[in-house]
């Protein structure tokens, strides 16, 4: 069962550390667009670019499956 947004709790990590898309992309090399087509599930994260956000956001890789389950979707 999904609940809320693709990605929820990227989305609320991204809020709790005072990034949004834009700067997010410019982190990690990549647009907006692009950002924004895969938070919206649209799209799929490269594991590289999984890396980079979670270093980003000072996260452990180890939880990447909660920041970026399988589809975006939350259960």
């Amino acid at each position: 069962m999904i609940t809320g947004r693709p990605y929820e709790t990227l989305r609320r990590a991204m809020i709790l550390a005072d990034i949004d898309q834009r700067y997010l992309g410019d982190k990690i090399g990549r647009s907006r667009r692009y950002v924004s087509q895969r938070l919206n599930g649209h799209a799929e994260w490269s594991q590289g670019d999984m890396y980079k956000i979670l270093a980003l956001l000072q996260l452990s890789p180890k939880y990447m499956y909660i920041y970026f389950p399988e589809r975006g979707e939350t259960a």
